[in-house]
């Protein structure tokens, strides 16, 4: 009688707690040109809530609507993350730090 490959039963115990992590998995070796919320959020980062925030404030782009389903153009996103940046270093404390302040403290 062999014993049983406690590796592989606790990475398989492991990835059936995570559905979210199996969700997003596919056989792509990049992210589709459209996402939905829950991959779009974590191409950029974020949490689904965090990142719908983000949407709300104009941090991050609002979604097409392809026949009434919200996708997000991975452009977009990249844009928006990209924009971050040269905010970032053009002025350190810009609008977009302060709403992202706001948001941390869940102000309004």
């Amino acid at each position: 009688m062999s014993e049983p490959n406690t590796k592989s039963e606790g990475a398989g115990k492991q990835a059936a707690k995570s559905g979210y992590a199996r969700k997003l998995a596919d056989s792509l070796a990049y992210p589709p040109r459209l996402m939905e919320l829950e991959r779009a959020a974590a191409y950029v980062g974020f949490g689904r809530t965090k990142f719908q925030e983000l949407v709300v404030v104009g941090v991050m782009p609002k979604p097409l609507h392809v026949e009434g389903s919200p996708r997000w153009d991975r452009f977009d996103l990249d844009r928006a993350v990209d924009d971050l940046k040269e905010t970032k270093r053009a002025k350190p404390s810009s609008e977009i730090d302060g709403i992202i302040e706001k948001l941390k403290r869940g102000a309004p």
